[in-house]
């Protein structure tokens, strides 16, 4: 068992050989977030100031990052430490740390890239494990615009996976476990109109079809108070098809669905956050050109 384990969804947590770790800074959950999304999760000293104070000047931000990794060490066991800090470089200690959001990330994007995966039982489970670990969004109280991106990515992710996952579910008879993973889907995501009909589909094949219909009712009353639309004309054949007790033609293919209105503060830090990283990006291509 890795000595280390880091918890960043739904509330972040650190432990060290299952003993919680408190009363750290508040800035190491920022700093630990831009060294985990870093190649090889080392950063700079300047790059790594320049993410977290931003409004200083670098001699200011340096100092603030020389201040605050003093405070981090003090509060960290001395053995087989997680962060490694040299003259000019700042890296995460991976070897023997465990994180939930990489886990989940990497099988949830290998499902997506070879979903046949999903025939076998083993995988179906194996999968259902890592979505699991997804207990809330990624750093939710973090408005940091890199959090911001990787937490709208990983979301999106979870939600993918989680529908692929209950289609399989579905398709191989399991139908608790497919109903489970859409109930999942659907808190997550409640417009999502295809998630919605599998959910529907699944109470209706295991016998519940009053909570199918009432499944329906609830979206029908969502949509109605949160966007001013009707449900889409495959979710209403489908109730219809239900309640008359005919068998359901459920369509696992993913439709499109209601937008939710628009977050300008969400989606500005998201399209800064897009700006930064291709900022980056195009900064680190240069830098291997030029060697």
């Amino acid at each position: 068992m890795p000595a280390w384990s880091v918890r960043l969804f739904g509330a972040e947590e650190l432990r060290f050989h299952q003993h919680p770790i408190q009363s750290l800074p508040d800035i190491w959950w920022p700093m630990f977030s831009a060294l985990l999304a870093a190649p090889r999760a080392s950063l700079s000293r300047s790059r790594l100031a320049g993410g977290l104070w931003p409004e200083r000047d670098e001699g200011a931000a340096r100092h603030c990052l020389s201040t605050a990794l003093w405070r981090i060490r003090s509060k960290l066991p001395p053995d087989q430490a997680l962060i490694d800090v040299h003259d000019e470089t700042i890296s995460l200690n991976l070897a023997h740390c465990w994180i939930d959001a990489p886990v989940m990330v990497r099988r949830a994007q290998r499902i997506t890239i070879e979903p046949a995966l999903l025939d076998v039982a083993n995988e179906r489970d194996r999968l259902g494990r890592a979505l699991a670990l997804y207990r809330g969004s990624f750093m939710p109280e973090r408005n940091y615009e890199w959090i911001a991106l990787e937490r709208e990515r990983m979301r999106t992710l979870f939600l993918d996976a989680m529908y692929q996952l209950a289609v399989a579910e579905l398709a191989a008879g399991r139908i608790d476990r497919a109903r489970n993973s859409a109930q999942r889907l659907c808190e997550v995501e409640p417009f999502r109109e295809d998630a919605q009909r599998l959910l529907m589909t699944a109470h209706d094949r295991s016998g519940s079809r009053g909570m199918a219909l009432a499944q329906y009712r609830d979206l029908r009353e969502l949509l109605k108070c949160e966007l001013g639309i009707e449900p889409m004309p495959e979710t209403v054949r489908l109730a219809e098809r239900i309640a008359s007790g005919r068998p359901d033609m459920f369509d696992p293919a993913p439709a499109a669905r209601p937008v939710p209105k628009r977050r300008p503060d969400r989606d500005r830090a998201l399209l800064l956050a897009a700006r930064d990283l291709l900022s980056q990006s195009l900064a680190l291509i240069d830098q291997t050109i030029d060697r």
